[in-house]
């Protein structure tokens, strides 16, 4: 099970309470994953998720709150994405009177119907059924994913819409909680998505999902903890780098010297530190001032006395 069924299949469990916002959940489902259908003269919805217990929760509140619906469920795969899709289909005057009562419907200057790409503001007027109502648009057609160390995936999450109407209303739901989505056009869907981990743990929280959100932690703790490591791991490298650098430095001055004049020409104290480096020449800059009983901050000027004699001879 990938992380976004996780998610909600947390969700699910948890389930949503009221009958305000159990109707509030099934119009953000239906907005997110559903479609306005005709069958012969007959008008209704068809609702196609991935995740068939996120359709049959759908379809427990549907039955719940209409129990005169009756619908058809059916699979069939889908063969762009490798698995099997999971639909809903309700058609005739039961599912026409559902669409007006979740404010999907409403009729237009002739009487006719027509699509309400709004959202029904009376139907989200407690923050409880804005929150379910979030719910549902994540349940139908919500997707998250965690960095993959296999990838280039981070963290990610979206919510696609057919319509780019519904998708704003969902960014500005969202913008209420304090989570700023940002919004894409991709091929024929609007999609809104988040890439902060922070913001996505907002979110996770806010759908009621704290096993996700502790996921998300653990996630972003250790991939902390693996780039503090790689950063030491690097910065030692680099370290060892120039050290290696700076000690064949101080090897090619002492062969320049010892070539030209000789090194029994140094003062003293350089002529000592010149012989134990090249006898030495593995020893750390500690080590080595160490052996010669100075510090090291006597050793590197006597190491850079060594290297500014060997300029002058060149």
């Amino acid at each position: 099970m990938n992380f976004s069924a996780k998610i909600k299949k947390e969700i699910i469990d948890k389930g949503v309470n009221h009958p305000c916002c159990k109707k509030a959940f099934l119009a953000g489902f239906i907005r997110s994953t559903g479609s306005i259908i005709k069958v012969g003269n007959s008008y209704g919805f068809e609702c196609s998720t991935d995740i068939e217990p996120a359709l049959g929760y759908a379809v427990r509140l549907f039955k719940e709150q209409y129990s005169y619906v009756s619908g058809e469920t059916y699979v069939y795969p889908d063969r762009l994405n490798k698995k099997d899709r999971f639909s809903l289909e309700c058609v005739g005057e039961d599912a026409v009177s559902i669409l007006f009562d979740l404010g999907i419907l409403a009729y237009d200057d002739t009487g006719d119907f027509e699509l309400r790409l709004k959202s029904n503001k009376e139907l989200l007027d407690k923050e409880c059924c804005i929150k379910a109502f979030i719910k549902g648009m994540f349940i139908g057609s919500g997707h998250c994913t965690l960095p993959d160390p296999d990838t280039s995936t981070g963290y990610h999450l979206e919510v696609v819409f057919t319509h780019k109407v519904p998708a704003s209303d969902f960014a500005g739901y969202l913008a209420r909680f304090g989570i700023f989505a940002k919004t894409i056009t991709r091929r024929k869907s609007t999609v809104v998505y988040i890439k902060s981990a922070e913001e996505i743990s907002d979110f996770l929280a806010l759908v009621n999902a704290p096993k996700a959100v502790l996921k998300i932690t653990d996630t972003v703790v250790e991939k902390q903890l693996k780039n503090n490591i790689n950063r030491q791991k690097n910065c030692d490298i680099a370290n060892v780098t120039k050290q290696v650098l700076a000690y064949e430095k101080h090897l090619d001055a002492i062969r320049l010297i010892e070539q030209t004049i000789g090194l029994n020409e140094l003062p003293e104290e350089v002529y000592k530190t010149a012989i134990a480096r090249k006898e030495n020449p593995d020893d750390t800059l500690s080590e080595l001032a160490e052996k010669l009983q100075v510090t090291k901050s006597c050793l590197n000027h006597r190491l850079r006395k060594i290297l500014a004699i060997a300029e002058e001879l060149k």
